[in-house]
């Protein structure tokens, strides 16, 4: 396991409780402490527990600090989590199950249930499960969630580890380099309890992660579809992201490198999980172009090209029509 930790003395001892109350108690704690100037040092060393392993840095960063546990791991097998979330008691002993049955998979990753700052369930976070479903996620945004992972140690490292170019999305740029290297999965069970709050990465994202995820997912989309525009993918993820208004490429352009991108996804492998996770991005293009529909008006033709459009990025269900239908049914009551 590894856990970096800088100034975590508000939910560490939570964190490191969690973990040695697990089923499984084969492993070891490289807790790496990223130069704390609170009282993280004494409370870590003060653990009687001999799988903790308390190393301290001087503030090198998060990639620097994952790469010197990973460094110091002795483990073929390696764990994460942050200094902020909660493991379920059974989460490490159900993962090297996994694993150890699934010699071909490189990363597995788990469901979640989000927790805010006092510890409060407020929800869940659902990612794609089977092999699939995860590379076609790859291409619309980071289908794992870091601190639920465990990875094969050799893989990552043979993939480059942690890159500093990678950040503030360090993991995301991982995922892309080990899906060449095997299979990619999560585990179906909520095996985290993770923590968002103000200073978690989740409540300060900036919009230098969001150019390095579209980054990332159009390098990715591109390396397995050579054909694909790499403009107009980019101009997708954008749509995807925040529904505004391409600058480089129509719409229509953008429904077409969905739908490319769609085709090759399925033509590799057609299961229940990737046709879900292909439902969902599909309906968030749709309701995107349905919002944009809305404010054309009262553009009638503005608004029937929305609608146009809305069914492009679902071609094969002829939902089209009724669509139409429906929207106009609205515009004349």
């Amino acid at each position: 396991m590894v856990l970096p930790v800088h100034n975590g003395m508000q939910y560490l001892p939570e964190a490191l409780n969690s973990l040695l109350r697990q089923t499984c108690s084969a492993f070891e704690v490289n807790v790496i402490d990223d130069g704390s100037t609170d009282d993280t040092p004494q409370f870590v060393q003060a653990v009687e527990d001999d799988r903790v392993r308390y190393h301290r840095l001087e503030k090198v960063g998060l990639s620097e600090a994952l790469n010197f546990g990973l460094s110091v791991c002795t483990s073929s097998i390696v764990a994460r989590m942050d200094a902020d979330d909660v493991a379920e008691t059974c989460r490490l002993e159900k993962q090297l199950h996994f694993l150890k049955d699934s010699l071909d998979c490189v990363v597995l990753g788990c469901q979640s249930t989000e927790i805010d700052a006092s510890g409060k369930e407020r929800g869940e976070r659902r990612f794609p499960e089977s092999d699939a479903a995860i590379r076609w996620q790859l291409g619309f945004g980071c289908p794992f969630l870091h601190p639920g992972v465990m990875y094969r140690r050799d893989a990552v490292l043979a993939s480059g580890g942690y890159l500093n170019a990678d950040l503030p999305s360090e993991d995301y740029g991982l995922w892309v380099r080990l899906a060449s290297h095997g299979r990619l999965a999560n585990h179906p069970e909520k095996l985290l309890r993770y923590r968002v709050h103000a200073n978690s990465v989740t409540s300060t994202q900036t919009q230098q992660q969001i150019d390095v995820c579209r980054s990332f997912a159009t390098s990715f989309v591109s390396s397995q579809l050579l054909e694909i525009d790499r403009k107009v993918f980019e101009e997708l993820y954008d749509f995807l992201s925040s529904g505004c208004t391409p600058e480089r490429a129509r719409v229509r352009d953008l429904a077409s490198a969905y739908c490319q991108w769609r085709k090759f996804c399925l033509k590799n492998c057609d299961n229940d999980d990737l046709s879900y996770w292909i439902t969902d991005v599909s309906r968030r293009l749709r309701w995107h172009c349905l919002e944009h529909a809305q404010r054309s008006l009262p553009n009638l033709v503005a608004y029937w090209n929305w609608i146009k459009l809305a069914g492009a990025f679902d071609p094969e269900n002829g939902s089209l029509r009724s669509m139409a239908t429906r929207q106009f049914r609205k515009l004349w009551r």
